[in-house]
């Protein structure tokens, strides 16, 4: 009878077996943009390794702490440092190991932000996954503004001189210069992510029909006018990463402003 394969050699199996991990996550455009492995993606191929390996692991936070934060706009958020601790077991052995995480948020996701990115590049250095980009690597550049925010750093080259942010009552007007303005009308995938924005930003689908209707004269975006969407997602300048949007932070502020003039917070 062969001996009982032990911890290490069940997680060096869930490795072998582990598949590719498609990069189906994108940011930016032009020569700026870029693709990514998702969390959720990476999160799902290791949980098929860890199933055929018959190993689990139990995360938790070890430890949080948070600091007050406040954006050159003004929105109030949190900037929150977390120990998450893994427990690699199969039932019999276990290993624990440790992992920070650290995130900003200007709403109530600070910590689900900071625990998801302390768990994907806990997995990704646990399972040696590739993740074949550069800006993981601390020597493909010289750090040197790193951590900014993009739409910060935007600010800082136009010297102070941009004209947001913008009143609830002139933001409707700004929105529609904008919208003479564009060079293209927003596709279907655009719509999507405008969407895709005003739903996580909302609580409910009321306020989101709210909003958009404010906005875009529409509570359906599908019936909306497309330049006045490419105006909108221009005026937001959202990202996505790790299932989560990000808008510019003075937008942010705009928005927060126009549901409380609207009585919808």
């Amino acid at each position: 009878m062969s001996e009982e394969m032990n911890l290490v050699g069940k997680l060096n199996n869930a490795m072998k077996v582990m598949q590719g991990i498609p990069k189906a996550g994108h940011y930016g455009e032009g020569k700026g943009g870029y693709d990514y492995m998702q969390a959720d993606d990476i999160f799902f191929a290791v949980q098929r390794s860890l199933n055929e390996a018959k190993l689990m692991i139990i995360p938790s936070i070890k430890s949080c702490e948070y600091t007050e934060v406040e954006s050159k706009s003004g929105s109030k958020g949190r900037h929150v440092y977390l120990t998450m601790e893994f427990n690699i077991t199969d039932g019999k052995e276990s290993i624990v190991a440790t992992w920070a995480g650290e995130a900003i948020d200007y709403g109530d996701k600070a910590v689900t932000k900071a625990g998801t990115l302390a768990r994907k590049y806990f997995l990704v250095a646990l399972f040696q996954i590739a993740t074949g980009d550069n800006r993981d690597d601390p020597d493909s550049d010289n750090q040197e503004g790193a951590g900014v925010p993009k739409a910060e750093k935007k600010q800082e080259e136009k010297n102070g001189k941009s004209k947001r942010p913008y009143a609830p009552e002139d933001l409707k007007k700004a929105l529609a210069t904008m919208a003479s303005k564009v060079k293209a009308p927003a596709t279907d995938k655009e719509l999507g992510t405008l969407a895709g924005v005003l739903t996580q930003f909302t609580n409910t689908e009321d306020e989101r029909h709210v909003i958009q209707d404010y906005l875009f004269g529409k509570q359906s975006l599908k019936e909306c006018d497309r330049n006045m969407i490419a105006a909108g997602l221009v005026w937001l300048d959202p990202s996505y990463d790790d299932g989560m949007y990000y808008i510019n932070d003075n937008a942010e502020a705009e928005l927060r402003s126009v549901m409380q003039s609207l009585d919808v917070e």
